[in-house]
Formats: C-alpha cells, structure tokens, sequence
C-alpha cells in the first residue's frame, strides 16, 4: 500500500487493516499517528538466521500477492523456490547465501539452500509479524 493512501484512510479503516495486519487493537488504538504506526509496521525487517547468516526480510514482502501466490503453488519447481528466496532475500543477501552454501570446489549444496528456505520461511520471527 502507498503510504498516501493509509493516511487518507479513515481511523476506523487503518484500526481494521491493523488488526488485518495482526497489529493488537490495543497498541493501535494508543498510538498518536495511526498511519504512521501502520506505515512503520509494514515497513519494518526482522532478522532471519539460516545456514550460519543472519538474514534481514522486509515484513511487506511477506504480504506480497505475487510472492503468496507463487508459496502456494503446490507444484513449486526449484527455480521457482529460487525466484522467491531472491525476491524475498534481495541480490547482496541472495549472494551471500548462495556463497555459504558453496564448497570449496564450486558445489552449491541444494540441500543446504532448501534448509534455509525451510528455516526462512518457517521461521518464528516471520510468523510473528
């Protein structure tokens, strides 16, 4: 969502899209700037640790139509897992972790990049968004 948008919202509308958002009723309700709080929340990172890398995810992109439709495609093809662990980890970490995966001799381990993307995408930090 464009921030212009939240902040036109009525304060009904972004109370109910908070708690769409699992954001407590509570917390939303006390803040001063409720778009702001919103805004804020959407936008935040949390920190992922898979195959020894302390990966940062952008909470909006678990909430991304594109990438929640391509997660429950039942017949997700490798490449595809691929696309998604890139889009959700961006091109520098997407490196990184294809680098930790790498022996010596140039092998990237597939079985070690499927645990991070198991460890990623069932992580507690993103199911507690």
């Amino acid at each position: 969502m464009k921030k212009e948008n939240l902040e036109r919202m009525s304060e009904a509308e972004i109370i109910q899209y908070a708690e769409a958002l699992g954001i407590p009723k509570k917390a939303i309700k006390a803040a001063n700037n409720k778009a702001e709080f919103v805004w804020n929340r959407w936008n935040q990172e949390v920190t992922v640790s898979a195959v020894g890398l302390d990966l940062k995810i952008p909470a909006k992109l678990l909430r991304d139509k594109d990438l929640i439709n391509a997660l429950a495609n039942p017949n997700l093809t490798d490449n595809q897992a691929d696309e998604i662990i890139m889009r959700l980890l961006g091109e520098t970490q997407y490196n990184a972790l294809i680098d930790a995966c790498t022996d010596n001799e140039g092998v990237v381990d597939v079985v070690a990049m499927g645990v991070a993307f198991g460890r990623i995408l069932s992580s507690r930090e993103l199911k507690n968004l």
